[in-house]
């Protein structure tokens, strides 16, 4: 009995301590202490330049790493090798059938994807629609940089690609990142804003008010495409509107859908 009757007592000082009036203060800080700028085993010495320059073997600091010939070898070499860096500012970049077949293969490869369930898209139907989308593009040929952060889309579509079980952070759909200050070689253009571009690292889809205006522009012949520090006869428009070789809109990636989808 007494051990119930202690039990009521304790119950009913915890109510009473709950329908108090008093409003208990705010809890303080975590941790007071102030925070540390400094590294272990890391003296002021250590955050001059000079520190470091002193130790270095005699005139290692000017040593050129590349010589202009190493430079040019370098290039060359990844200029043959089509997955290393390009430089998409070279003359005779553009390769209208390779650019044609590059985005045919891949949305061929994501289409067997969707179709054997390793992939599965948000909104439903959202490959075909950027099909559409990509086959509706005209050849472009210009360069322009990359103003702010975005993102490089492999299909024309702001639409998801995941793996099952659906993780909305990898997106399949995302191709890469692109920053501010990267160039770009602009080589499709849809109507509705959307530019197929090699930044050297990646090729994919980009809303085009991610970019520049156009710096430097294909001049020359339309098929090959070389460049010039000057503006193409075209005026500074994209090459299909004033060059009646270069394909224009109409090629069909994939073949047409077996019934109507929802567009991204």
């Amino acid at each position: 009995m007494i051990r119930f009757v202690g039990l009521g007592i304790i119950t009913w000082a915890m109510l009473g301590a709950c329908t108090s009036s008093q409003v208990l203060p705010p809890p303080g800080p975590l941790c007071n202490a102030p925070q540390s700028t400094t590294i272990p085993d890391v003296n002021p010495a250590h955050r001059a330049s000079s520190f470091w320059l002193e130790r270095l073997p005699k005139n290692e600091s000017n040593r050129v790493l590349m010589t202009p010939h190493s430079i040019v070898s370098l290039n060359r070499g990844n200029q043959a090798n089509e997955a290393a860096f390009q430089d998409v500012t070279r003359a005779n970049f553009v390769n209208e059938e390779h650019t044609r077949t590059e985005i045919r293969d891949r949305f061929e490869w994501l289409q067997k994807r969707l179709m054997t369930g390793k992939y599965v898209a948000s909104p439903t139907g959202m490959l075909t629609h950027a099909n559409t989308r990509a086959s509706q593009a005209t050849v472009s040929n210009e360069i322009r940089l990359i103003h702010q952060e975005a993102t490089l889309y492999c299909i024309p579509s702001k639409g998801g690609l995941y793996t099952l079980p659906t993780d909305k952070d990898f997106n399949r759909n995302h191709c890469s990142g692109l920053h501010p200050g990267e160039i770009a070689r602009m080589l499709r253009v849809t109507p509705d804003g959307w530019s197929y571009v090699h930044v050297g690292h990646s090729v994919g889809w980009v809303r085009r008010l991610y970019t520049t205006k156009t710096i430097l522009h294909g001049r020359s012949s339309c098929r090959t495409g070389s460049l010039s520090t000057t503006h193409s006869p075209c005026g500074g428009e994209p090459m299909s509107h004033c060059c009646p070789s270069t394909p224009t809109r109409g090629y069909v990636f994939l073949p047409p859908p077996p019934r109507a989808s929802n567009p991204s």
